[in-house]
């Protein structure tokens, strides 16, 4: 066969070639780094396990974790109403009430839990003990080293505690309440297409989407255990990162807790997160109980079956990966058991949703969370929020003033909140002194709030008190050194403060954080203000020194 004759024949089959088989080779691309199996033991999500073990508190920080919907107060306070409406009727036990916090993360929800019981039930709190836990060390001893929980230290007690590992011993039946926020979409889990008869799993593997020799090597030796380094030596590791999958069907003897899976799909195949790791922990927890005790458990995850056309994702946090939590299994899970009680609200909101699952001699409480924690309140409260950031962008500034009362009204304690309307009073009316009075109020609640150390700032820059919005810049800052915005407001307050070296370097800082370009424009502008400043005061220092002798008289002429 001649050439001409071979590209003509490989030029018609590649005419044959289905669109699904060309896209298929794209899906096959990059070097694997290890065999097909379950996800949770993929090297994609023990490297990212890996890397949150050392972040520490700064992924909440800087908001690489989202957990202001979690930890703005909201949740807390409800707690307090859940656990002394629960309590009301009961003798207290010997040596006080017991609280458990697991995955206590940032510290902020304990903090504003015991601010709260403190304020409404003294006598619970003056004899409570609150356990704050979490899996990693570097989670404790980050709260301990920012102060989170200091105000409280006689009444908490820190504990490194896997929630899905076996428990110890003296921790069984001792916990009056128990508290699981954002957590528990985090632990292990399984992704499987289910039917009425079969399981499928999907089994998936880590690829190297990269070219770099060197990295893949290192990364192959790490996932073999041929060696060991720390998985923050390759930069942005997890973004060179990709998974391939593929469903195996399985046996019901090859998964964990398979009686928790839903047994009716309408014969159609339904893709299912099967969160055995959650169902694992609550296990743990209800063993930790005191009779008439409960856990209440919020997150973020889906309340209902998954259409055969949706798909399991995965949303990466800081390092670490959230896959949402199966409430739908949940309930089903826990409905079905005599010795609980499952309280859920009637219809769950739009983002967080929250259960409670209590000891048999705990009272009925399900009208209480059904108020709490129901769509109807969460719409109420946040309804004005999303209203007045409308008007916001239509610059109808009175209207949102009015509404963003309303919200503070519904919600006092949400320093979230109080921040964002601080900034609007800041932003929109130049109303500094109001600015200052939310900032302080919202700083009372959260003082580990980088967000409200800048605005903090800011609302002082305007009152031309700049020293004192240096400190409060500098401790926004710490806090959080990721954050643009305050790198831009820092080098407009030093260059006012003739810091000009210090502000080109917050500009540059601002540069290096900005990876989406929003404040690119303002930065150059500052930077050419800047600029501007030294050329002025150059030129000022140049005529100075030509302009330096001053003649009062001519010379004498004898």
């Amino acid at each position: 066969m001649t050439k001409s004759t071979s590209d003509a024949a490989g030029a018609n089959d590649a005419k044959h070639i289905s669109p699904v088989e060309i896209l298929a080779k794209g899906a096959k691309s990059g070097s694997p780094l290890e065999p097909f199996g379950p996800v949770w033991d993929t090297a994609l999500l023990q490297l990212s396990r890996a890397k949150w073990q050392q972040t520490g508190l700064e992924a909440f920080l800087n908001f690489e974790v989202p957990h202001t919907a979690t930890s703005n107060g909201r949740l807390s306070e409800d707690a307090v109403d859940i656990v002394l409406s629960a309590i009301a009727d009961r003798d207290p036990p010997e040596g006080g009430y017991r609280f458990l916090e697991l995955g206590s993360g940032s510290g902020l929800f304990a903090k504003l839990f015991l601010d709260r019981l403190q304020t409404f039930a003294p006598h619970v709190y003056e004899t409570c003990r609150y356990f704050a836990t979490d899996g990693a060390d570097s989670i404790l001893d980050s709260q301990k080293a920012f102060g989170v929980l200091d105000a409280h230290s006689e009444r908490v007690t820190r504990v490194n505690l896997n929630a899905e590992q076996a428990w110890p011993a003296e921790l069984s039946g001792i916990m009056d309440f128990a508290f699981a926020t954002y957590l528990l979409d985090s632990l292990s889990f399984d992704i499987l297409a289910v039917n009425d008869t079969e399981r499928w799993r999907l089994e998936t593997r880590t690829v190297y989407t990269e070219k770099n020799p060197d990295d893949l090597a290192r990364l192959k030796a790490l996932v073999t255990g041929e060696t060991s380094f720390d998985p923050l030596a390759i930069p942005d590791i997890l973004s060179k990162l990709a998974l391939q999958t593929r469903y195996v069907k399985i046996q019901d003897s090859d998964l964990i807790l398979p009686e928790s899976l839903p047994r009716d799909t309408g014969g159609e195949s339904r893709p299912t997160l099967h969160s055995y790791g959650a169902l694992i922990c609550i296990n743990h927890c209800l063993a930790a109980l005191r009779p008439g005790g409960g856990m209440i458990v919020s997150d973020y995850g889906h309340a209902a079956p998954l259409d055969p056309s949706e798909e399991v994702e995965f949303q990466f946090y800081g390092g670490t990966i959230a896959h949402g939590l199966n409430f739908y299994q949940v309930d089903q899970y826990f409905t079905d058991r005599s010795d609980v009680q499952l309280f859920a609200p009637e219809e769950d909101g739009p983002s967080v949703h929250t259960r409670m699952i209590a000891t048999p001699e705990c009272p009925d409480l399900s009208e209480k969370v059904d108020l709490i924690y129901g769509n109807i309140r969460d719409r109420a409260f946040n309804l004005p929020i999303e209203t007045a950031r409308e008007f916001l962008r239509a610059r109808l500034f009175e209207k949102a003033r009015k509404l963003y009362a309303k919200a503070l009204e519904f919600q006092p304690r949400n320093w979230a909140l109080l921040e964002e309307v601080a900034g609007y009073l800041l932003v929109a009316n130049e109303e500094y002194s109001n600015a200052m009075t939310l900032v302080e109020q919202g700083l009372d609640i959260n003082p580990f709030a980088p967000g409200l150390w800048r605005t903090k700032a800011e609302a002082l820059m305007g009152l031309d008190r700049l020293q004192d919005a240096e400190a409060a810049f500098r401790r926004s800052v710490e806090l959080n050194p990721k954050d643009p915005q305050t790198h831009l407001s820092f080098a407009t307050l030093r260059r006012k403060l003739e810091d000009t070296a210090g502000a080109l370097h917050s500009v540059a800082d601002g540069f290096a954080y900005d990876t989406s370009g929003d404040l690119r424009e303002d930065l150059l502008a500052e930077q050419d203000r800047i600029l501007l400043r030294i050329n002025e005061t150059a030129r000022k220092q140049l005529l100075h020194e030509v302009n330096r002798f001053r003649q009062l008289d001519a010379i004498p002429q004898g």
